[in-house]
């Protein structure tokens, strides 16, 4: 059967006018043809008939029953399945078929829309009466996927789908003033990826397809979810991919509530969003613009196993979800042939998961789910998260208004990989990142740790501080400690400039020669600033002023680098607190800004670490560097026996320990390793190390027993 579709047309032609009622307010499709309607089947013909007729005031089938006994009202479902022979989690192909319940419409799990095409990101409209989904038209050439996205408006009795235009539907909201309903559509960009990526945010309403309203461009953004509060003043988003937060819709800015993947915020007003964490296991919760407020396991439903969930989004009641899974291969992409639908209720408090429904369980491959509950949106999470509008993030909670000081001139901050790090640019706000290279990683308080490699300032970031004229008026304030003595390298690399260790002793080499900044002790953190006004150097060393002593012979390099690096790939340290200005520091910020970082390192408490000698007993089997898809780093879970323990505490016979297998996109020469062999072993508890909850980990032990974590440089 091939399907044909209704196209909006202009002009002296004559319409007819279709009236589409979304929450009893009407709105009008003008221009929509008349046409051919496609043939259909006699069961097909008798399956609409039933969907027309008055609404059943309970569930009839099995299922309706169990939904409904789960939310408590009638309920619908929508999602994609894949009719191929592999797997396409990310419905980039044409081989899938509408599919959903309604529980009140006594067909059960049943085909919406049976003709084989694309089905990408269905949704539900605010009234549950209308689905929109995205035929994303996607091109191949080489490695690289490109799109041409439409998207198409049909009923729930999969009659005539009609085009509503060009671009990929992310969410349906309606005014709840106006009564109005938006669609909010974004462009998608060529990728190598799985992952979906778009430059700019838009939204038309649904009467008028043809007119669009730019929402968003400061950004680029990733498209799973982006999805809308009650009130539609906030938005949930990746900018992109892996920074995930919350945009003010009204004050077009933006925040980062931590790495992942998969945000969504909830239906109501409370702004709680979550973020999923990397092991595809969790989501974390975090209040408006504010703190972490829990963390919810979404893998302990029925069949789940324990293993990893995907496509997790919130519906329009904040109590329930629905995600697809479980997912038990190496790799999301090609695990996927049997994932089935859940729907998931979370407690009052967003601390847990506390009914689970699977709704197929049919061993075929469904993903991309979206649930409606009638009267969701009268929900509420409540005051869970009030309190919070003013806090940040993690570690940045405390430095938001003191540190740094004074902001005037300032073109580069990064604080950790847990701040905002955003600073004012043309055209609104600038995040600033860096990149790690080689085995450059995070630390647990989220700063650069250097050892086997290096970070370079994002490409925005990099093209900004390229600007820099050497010799022209410059500030510098950054943070460093080293655990080595022992060793030599360049700690920081800019125009014109760099910091290096040589043994114990810490200089600033400049085309001038080298300067004198000290001694280093092992483990013992400094704050340090550099300014440079009218061609001469002030140097600063945790606050106070250091004498300018020239020592030519003591360089180990002229310093040419034009792009910010910090590491050259044989330095092994620590460095967090990096701001640049184009101009000279004063005094007094210098003073301010160490005074912030050594109360900061002095309220930090150590970990206690374990070394052990341990043989390995069992191992998470090796994924490739495909599997990471977007990441750029991953870690196994390798399960020992204890032998030994050399230093610290550790009472089990078992542990479980979290390597490092993949950095920079590139497999370690150290993973695999060999069962029955016996290794030394330096850990410290997973759960004490949050830089890592952003990061790709698998784990197929079935043990139930703590996490530790590898914290030893990783091998080459």
């Amino acid at each position: 059967m091939q399907r044909k579709y209704f196209k909006f047309r202009s002009g002296s032609v004559v319409v007819k006018v279709l009236l589409l009622t979304l929450s009893s307010t009407a709105l009008l499709l003008s221009g929509c043809d008349q046409g051919d309607k496609p043939g259909k089947s006699g069961k097909k013909e008798a399956q609409q008939d039933k969907v027309k007729k008055t609404e059943p005031s309970a569930p009839k089938d099995e299922m309706s029953k169990k939904i409904e006994a789960l939310t408590g009202d009638h309920s619908r479902l929508l999602w994609s399945r894949y009719l191929g022979k592999s797997a396409d989690v990310f419905v980039n192909g044409k081989q899938h078929q509408l599919w959903g319940i309604d529980t009140r419409d006594g067909l059960g799990v049943r085909a919406i829309l049976e003709d084989k095409a694309n089905y990408s990101r269905p949704l539900i409209s605010p009234d549950g009466k209308w689905i929109i989904y995205t035929n994303k038209h996607t091109e191949r050439k080489g490695s690289v996927k490109s799109f041409k996205p439409v998207m198409h408006l049909v009923d729930w009795s999969g009659g005539q789908a009609k085009e509503l235009g060009k671009g990929f539907a992310v969410d349906i909201w309606q005014d709840p003033e106006t009564r109005k309903v938006w669609v909010y559509t974004v462009n998608l960009l060529p990728t190598e990826r799985s992952s979906m990526f778009a430059d700019k945010l838009e939204r038309f309403a649904l009467d008028a397809p043809e007119k669009r309203e730019l929402v968003w461009k400061k950004t680029k953004i990733s498209i799973d979810n982006i999805q809308l509060s009650l009130d539609g003043k906030r938005a949930s988003c990746l900018f992109p991919w892996p920074s995930v937060g919350v945009i003010d819709l009204e004050k077009k800015e933006y925040w980062r509530n931590q790495h992942g993947c998969w945000p969504s915020l909830a239906p109501d007003n409370s702004y709680v969003a979550w973020v999923f964490d990397g092991s595809h296991k969790s989501v974390h919760v975090f209040a408006d613009r504010g703190k972490k407020l829990s963390v919810v396991p979404i893998n302990k439903g029925p069949g789940m196993e324990g293993k990893e969930m995907y496509h997790p989004r919130w519906s329009n009641d904040a109590r329930f979800m629905t995600l697809t899974g479980p997912y038990k291969g190496a790799t999301i992409g090609k695990s996927g042939k049997h994932a089935e639908i859940y729907i998931g209720k979370f407690d009052p408090q967003m601390k847990s998961v506390e009914g689970w429904v699977r709704v197929t369980d049919d061993k075929k491959a469904d993903h991309f789910p979206d649930l409606w509950i009638k009267g969701g949106e009268k929900s509420s999470l409540g005051k869970i998260g009030a309190g919070d509008a003013t806090a940040v993030a993690g570690n940045d909670a405390v430095a938001a208004k003191k540190w740094p000081s004074q902001t005037e001139a300032l073109v580069y901050l990064w604080k950790n990989a847990d701040a905002q790090n955003q600073i004012d640019s043309e055209g609104g706000k600038r995040a600033c990142k860096v990149e790690a290279r080689q085995r450059a990683r995070f630390g647990r308080h989220f700063e650069m740790l250097t050892g086997g490699g290096y970070f370079e300032a994002d490409p925005a970031s990099a093209k900004v501080l390229e600007g820099y004229k050497v010799g022209a008026d410059l500030g510098i304030q950054l943070n460093l400690a080293v655990d080595g003595l022992k060793q030599q390298g360049v700690i920081l690399s800019g125009a014109g400039f760099q910091i290096e260790q040589k043994s114990e002793a810490l200089f600033l080499v400049t085309q001038e020669g080298s300067f004198s900044l000290g001694q280093l002790k092992a483990g013992i953190a400094t704050h340090l600033a550099l300014s440079l006004k009218g061609g001469e150097w002030a140097l600063y060393r945790d606050g106070k002023v250091l004498s300018r002593d020239l020592l030519e012979k003591e360089a180990i390099g002229k310093a040419a680098r034009s792009v910010l690096r910090v590491g050259d790939g044989t330095w092994d340290g620590r460095v967090e607190g990096l701001a640049v200005y184009q101009r000279a520091l004063a005094p007094g910020e210098v003073e301010e800004g160490a005074a912030y970082w050594l109360a900061l390192w002095k309220k930090r408490q150590p970990v206690a670490r374990v070394k052990l000698q341990g043989k390995l007993l069992e191992m998470t089997e090796m994924r490739s560097v495909e599997a990471l898809d977007t990441y750029r780093r991953a870690l196994l879970a390798y399960t020992y026996q204890v032998e030994q323990v050399i230093e610290g505490k550790y009472e089990q016979k078992k542990v479980i320990v979290n390597h490092w297998s993949i950095m920079d996109r590139k497999a370690l020469s150290g993973i695999p390793r060999k069962i029955g062999q016996s290794y030394k072993l330096e850990i410290e508890p997973l759960d004490q190390h949050p830089e890592l909850t952003s990061e790709r980990r698998w784990n197929d032990s079935f043990e139930l027993m703590d996490e530790y974590f590898d914290v030893t440089t990783p091998e080459a």
